[in-house]
Formats: structure tokens, C-alpha cells, sequence
């Protein structure tokens, strides 16, 4: 398979690096914003607030359940006539007493655990809707950005697509290479031959690689930087 492929590739592979680094940098500038900023910290304050409320009232309602239970358990048991001994009767009752208390102020508990979930609750409710409005208002701001970000969400689509299309054309042994360059060359896996030397780093080729290069049956790297080396077009 000719190294035309990888080269194909690698300017896809550029374009879609340049489009996600302006699309983080829109992002950024998009949240640089104060209003924006401050919304989200309320937002992140009320998240902070209402989550230990929710963790104790859902505790307390566990635990109010396994009190019941006991209760109705030692009820049963009272009324079934099992229990014949008047001192084991006794017993019982003042289990279910304090069973009973119990269950009195885990309910107490448990509704005054609730309220504050519901205050929580709408305390975050309101906030997410702050951030919202904040958000809406730093995108009308900047309608150029935002404009320019839908563009550039537009093209990576479509160059994802293209890329998919790209790594047909190209053998796995082949794109092994091609991914293990990548990042140790700056994203320029390929570099182009010239005149029998490489354009990027500039070292003349031997007359064997030049050769080899030119037939583009498989694929050549360049003896002085390590690219996959192609003929220019």
C-alpha cells in the first residue's frame, strides 16, 4: 500500500487537531465569564449543600423501616398468645414502648431531614436556572464565537468522517506505525521527499531509499528524522 495513504491521513489528522484546539479555546473564552462563573459556584454550592441532606434522610428512612419492622415484629408476637409468662410479657411491652419512642423521633427526624432536602433542592433548582440565564446571556455576547463553534463542530463531523473513509485505505501493520509517530513527531507522522531529501528535517536520502520511496510499495522512513517518507506530488 503506497504511503500517499498515511499521507492523506496525517493532513486530515492536522486539520482536526487545528479545529479541536480553536473549539477548546471557544469553550474557554465562553466560560471566561464572571457572571457565568459565579453562577456555577452557586450551582456547585447548593450540589454541596443539599447532598449530605439527602445521604442523612435517606439513612433515617432506612433505619425507621428496621424500627417499624422490629415494632410489628414484638406486636405480633404480644397478640399471638406465644408469650404466656407475665414477666416475659412485661418485657415485651417495654421493648415496643421504646421501639415506639423511637419511631417518634426518627419520624421527627426524618421531616425536619426532609424539609432541608426540599430546601436544597429548590435552592439548586434555582440556582441551575441562574446559570442558565447566564449562560444564554455570555452566548449572546458572543454570537461570533458561538457562530464560529458551531462551524468548527460542523467540520470535525465531518473530517471524522472522512478520516473513518481514510483508514480504509491503509493496512493495520501500517497504521501501527503511523499512530506510534504521531505523537513523538508533533502530529507529522509523514514528511515529503524532495530532490532526495527530506523536507522536514532537511537529510539527504540514500539512493536506495529514494528508490524505494518512488515505487511506493511499502512503506520508507526517512533516515534522519524517522517519518514516513512520501514522493511529492
Amino acid at each position: 500500500m503506497s504511503s500517499q495513504a498515511e499521507d492523506a491521513l496525517q493532513k486530515i489528522d492536522i486539520t482536526l487537531q487545528k479545529n479541536r484546539k480553536r473549539l477548546a479555546e471557544i469553550d474557554a473564552l465562553l466560560a471566561n465569564n464572571e457572571q457565568v462563573k459565579q453562577a456555577q459556584q452557586r450551582v456547585d454550592h447548593a450540589n454541596t449543600t443539599l447532598t449530605p441532606h439527602r445521604s442523612k434522610a435517606k439513612n433515617l428512612e432506612l433505619e425507621l423501616q428496621t424500627v417499624q419492622q422490629k415494632y410489628k415484629t414484638s406486636e405480633d408476637r404480644l397478640y399471638s398468645g406465644v408469650v404466656k409468662n407475665p414477666k416475659e410479657l412485661q418485657d415485651l411491652q417495654h421493648e415496643m414502648d421504646s421501639l415506639k419512642n423511637r419511631i417518634g423521633t426518627l419520624e421527627e427526624n426524618l421531616l425536619e431531614a426532609m424539609l432541608l432536602v426540599e430546601e436544597s433542592t429548590e435552592a439548586l433548582n434555582h440556582a441551575e436556572a441562574a446559570l442558565q440565564t447566564a449562560l444564554r446571556a455570555s452566548e449572546q455576547q458572543n454570537r461570533e464565537l458561538v457562530a464560529e463553534k458551531k462551524q468548527l463542530s460542523q467540520t470535525i463531523t465531518t473530517l471524522t468522517t472522512q478520516r473513518e473513509a481514510a483508514l480504509i485505505g491503509i493496512a493495520p501493520e501500517n497504521l501501527k506505525t503511523y499512530e506510534s509517530l504521531r505523537p513523538k513527531k508533533a502530529n507529522q507522522a509523514v514528511a515529503v521527499m524532495r530532490n532526495c531529501s527530506c523536507t522536514l528535517c532537511g537529510i539527504e536520502q540514500t539512493k536506495f531509499v529514494e528508490e524505494a520511496v518512488r515505487k511506493g510499495k511499502e512503506l520508507v522512513m526517512c533516515l534522519g528524522c524517522g517519518r514516513i517518507l512520501i514522493e511529492m506530488a
